[in-house]
């Protein structure tokens, strides 16, 4: 239930808050832009159990994409990125669209189950729906032929539970980078403790 799922991600932004804020972390461009975008990733995140607390899900939902596309971005940008596309970055010309971003993580991490592939495969194409009002966005804008949020509650959760994911994404980049690796075994937790879990 959405309930559970909200308690669930208000812990969670708890927990990053916590243990994020005023972190060390060496600076250079190619982090500091990295660390921008976790930063807007992690606003997003809290923005999330805001607008879902104030009953306006379809800001909650049209906030899901750039919330997924500033982790992202974050990680192409820290992980793969050369000087030049640093530079180009800084010049506001980056090339790269969302499915190459998630090529060039997945290539570089090697994840044993690709997470970003299957987001991209299975949820993107609603993401930008909901972004960009598309029609799954406007079919859900219909009560007894009133115009206001008729959202399905379980795709109200599923949100929710995506939030909780990237946010923790967000938060593991941060801590990896301070080299504070005695957070690591509560994140680990976190991560597979949230990533398991189904809501009903």
């Amino acid at each position: 239930m959405s309930a559970e799922a909200l308690n669930d991600l208000d812990n969670v932004i708890l927990w990053i808050d916590t243990n994020t804020s005023n972190l060390e972390i060496p600076s250079d461009a190619k982090v500091d832009l990295a660390l921008a975008c976790f930063d807007i990733a992690l606003e997003h995140q809290a923005a999330v159990s805001i607008l879902y607390k104030n009953g306006l899900y379809g800001s909650m939902l049209s906030l899901l994409r750039v919330l997924t596309e500033s982790v992202v971005r974050g990680m192409r940008i820290l992980h793969c990125a050369s000087e030049r596309e640093i530079r180009n970055f800084l010049k506001n010309r980056d090339q790269k669209t969302f499915k190459e971003m998630i090529g060039d993580i997945e290539s570089f991490l090697k994840p044993d189950i690709p997470t970003l592939s299957n987001l991209h495969k299975n949820l993107w194409k609603d993401l930008n729906g909901f972004t960009h009002t598309g029609f799954n966005h406007l079919s859900n804008r219909f009560d007894d032929n009133n115009i206001k949020a008729n959202y399905n509650p379980q795709d109200l959760t599923n949100s929710l539970a995506l939030s909780i994911t990237l946010g923790l994404i967000a938060a593991s980049e941060f801590i990896v980078l301070s080299e504070k690796e005695f957070l690591l075994p509560d994140l680990r937790a976190l991560i597979a403790s949230y990533g398991e879990k189904k809501y009903p």
